[in-house]
């Protein structure tokens, strides 16, 4: 069982990641080469929400969802985005406090992983037909759409798109199909 995060120091919490993102293997290696005070320091943050790794899997999704929601802007669309390096995703995110949709899909997905909560990005388009992305989580072995961006500044209780269907998120939304991933259903929304 690991440690809870409120007893944790800033290296301690840096350690717990760097050790739960090495069965992670192509995101640890990105990850990793973050700064720790960049990453820590905002882990420290998250604790308000009482996240520990022995929190249920919806308090960690909630905790997560709420803390960005709350602290990671939206930004406009930057345009296609190609090359662009993980860490420097992370530490635009954190060091600016906001992203654009591809960012705010990477930092999710790295908190959850951090967490232990699989968790993937979602390449798409929006009803405009712009490049768009968002997350896909399993939450008590079930999946759900998470869209942080569409979320960013809504207080608790007003989230659109936080752990919905695929009925809910692809009436405005469309998955790339050629994409690398098989993505799982999301036949329902959290109960």
């Amino acid at each position: 069982m690991a440690p809870q995060a409120s007893s944790m120091s800033c290296a301690s919490i840096w350690n717990m990641v760097q050790g739960v993102l090495s069965e992670h293997t192509a995101k640890a290696l990105l990850i990793s080469s973050l700064p720790p005070n960049i990453f820590t320091a905002e882990m420290q943050t998250i604790r308000q929400y009482s996240l520990t790794n022995s929190s249920s899997d919806y308090n960690k999704a909630s905790a997560i969802y709420q803390w960005m929601t709350a602290n990671i802007a939206r930004e406009p669309n930057r345009g296609t985005l190609t090359g662009c390096a993980y860490p420097e995703v992370i530490n635009y995110t954190l060091t600016n406090r906001k992203g654009y949709c591809f960012y705010t899909a990477q930092m999710f997905q790295a908190l959850c992983v951090i967490f232990d909560l699989d968790c993937y990005p979602v390449g798409g388009k929006d009803a405009r037909g712009t490049d768009y992305y968002w997350n896909l989580i399993n939450v008590d072995g079930q999946w759900y759409h998470a869209d942080i961006s569409q979320d960013a500044g809504m207080s608790v209780g007003v989230y659109r798109y936080f752990l919905v269907s695929d009925s809910v998120m692809l009436k405005e939304r469309t998955v790339n199909t050629d994409w690398r991933y098989s993505y799982p259903s999301c036949p329902s929304n959290y109960r």
